[in-house]
């Protein structure tokens, strides 16, 4: 009897933009491959009426809840391009015995960069400059340096501490973590309670994964302490913030500027957009071409070695 030969679906959209390896990878595999129809984030319905006979996904931030899962009949493998796992239920994946993995290392460097650039470009004010000039109003603001500010960072991860290691090599002097537990660091990169941080640090760096506990921490409680003309820049999950306080809290005044990445609906049509004094990019924190390209390819590897019955990186479970 001639064996099935296995299917996959893209849902990670773009895909192969830059390079061709990833669908030479797959090719060389000898697993065929549908794309994403929509070439966007897929909604819930959607990927639910895609995903029953596929054998396995190569997998963006679309849904994969408990209900899109019980629709996957023939599904082995979801492989993640990224690293956040959250829109992905693993608890009922593993009771279908569903194998996820994720490409961790390959968007590191690209999110440090992207959180450098937010917090150099709030502190000496380039994004309200921008709009002044373009404006016709020549007006000078003061800005700050690196050098003079408490920076804290609430996650050390690999991108927490890269962004601690960059910071240091341009100049920071104070910079405070925390995390779930003390971890052994350089002497001058010191742990914190999130109190501390909250109340003392000019800058906030959110380098969190999103669970139960985090899902919107920072809200009105924690705002009430930070200081009232301090930086918030979040690269990492949306739902970390509460939209609604943050948006009260700058029309009170507070915050000298806002950086965010990542939003609790995107794409981001909020509220957030009418003050000058955030930035707001549209979740580009891995989207570099060079990211992009080992992101897929890990993925994309990690799926069809999984297939051969070969070990793999990053499995989750």
């Amino acid at each position: 009897m001639k064996k099935k030969k296995l299917k996959i679906l893209v849902t990670a959209s773009p895909f192969c933009e830059n390079s061709l390896i990833p669908k030479k990878i797959l090719k060389d595999g000898k697993i065929d491959y549908d794309l994403n129809p929509k070439k966007r984030k897929l909604t819930e319905v959607e990927i639910f009426n895609l995903i029953k006979s596929y054998d396995g996904i190569i997998a963006d931030l679309e849904p994969l809840n408990k209900k899109v899962l019980s629709n996957a009949k023939n599904l082995k493998i979801i492989s993640r391009v990224g690293i956040g796992v959250d829109n992905i239920d693993l608890k009922y994946a593993k009771t279908k015995e569903i194998v996820v993995a994720n490409t961790p290392d390959a968007p590191t460097n690209a999110v440090i960069e992207l959180n450098l650039s937010l917090i150099l470009a709030l502190i000496r004010n380039l994004s309200i400059h921008n709009n002044d000039i373009k404006n016709l109003k020549w007006e000078r603001k003061y800005g700050l340096r690196i050098k003079f500010l408490k920076i804290g960072i609430l996650g050390l991860g690999r991108i927490g501490l890269g962004l601690s290691e960059m910071l240091f090599k341009i100049g920071a002097s104070k910079i405070y973590y925390n995390d779930l537990i003390k971890k052994k660091t350089k002497k001058k990169l010191l742990y914190k309670s999130k109190d501390y941080i909250f109340r003392n640090c000019d800058v906030l760096c959110l380098t969190l994964p999103e669970t139960n506990k985090t899902k919107r921490f920072l809200n009105k409680k924690v705002f009430k302490k930070m200081k009232k003309d301090s930086f918030l820049i979040n690269t990492s999950r949306g739902d970390l913030i509460n939209e609604r306080d943050l948006i009260n809290f700058l029309k009170r005044g507070y915050f000298s500027g806002i950086g965010l990445d990542v939003f609790h609906n995107e794409p981001y049509k909020g509220e957030l957009i009418k003050f000058k004094r955030c930035i707001l990019t549209p979740h580009i924190g891995s989207h570099t071409i060079d990211t992009r390209n080992r992101m897929e390819i890990e993925a994309t590897k990690n799926l069809v070695d999984f297939f051969k019955n070969k070990k793999f990186k990053n499995k989750i479970i």
